[in-house]
């Protein structure tokens, strides 16, 4: 199951495609192309979707992270101008995703990373100057 997920997350960060929440984002056949030294790429299998495709909205700099404990996908992603923080959830390994809410930390700056802890806890990381924290989910 985490070799799947991989294979669609890679691509999801890699490229910043992004797959919907609030509507289901369709899979699109894709491929990932290993780099493998001297001898010949290892062609992968993978899928991807635009997930703020509907949006309608300026959205940049995404960021996604598992939490097994959980088996939910965590996504942090910047919306509007100027950007403001936003974290997605899914339940289904990416096949839906919330609604995108704002980080309630407080001066959370342009969120540009997030570390998971375990245990529900995720580290915030903010690139403009504001303040990271600890998000508990």
């Amino acid at each position: 199951m985490i070799s799947n997920l991989m294979r669609r997350v890679v691509l999801t960060l890699g490229v910043a495609l992004i797959a919907s929440s609030a509507g289901l984002a369709e899979w699109q056949p894709h491929e990932v192309r290993q780099q493998n030294g001297k001898d010949p790429h290892i062609r992968l299998p993978a899928q991807f979707q635009i997930v703020t495709e509907s949006w309608h909205r300026v959205v940049g700099v995404p960021y996604i992270i598992y939490m097994p404990e959980k088996d939910q996908l965590l996504m942090l992603v910047g919306c509007d101008y100027p950007h403001r923080s936003f974290i997605l959830t899914s339940d289904d390994l990416g096949a839906s995703w919330t609604e995108p809410s704002p980080v309630d930390l407080e001066k959370a700056g342009l969120g540009t990373g997030l570390a998971y802890l375990g245990n529900g806890k995720v580290l915030f990381y903010s690139g403009t100057g504001g303040q990271g924290g600890l998000l508990t989910r």
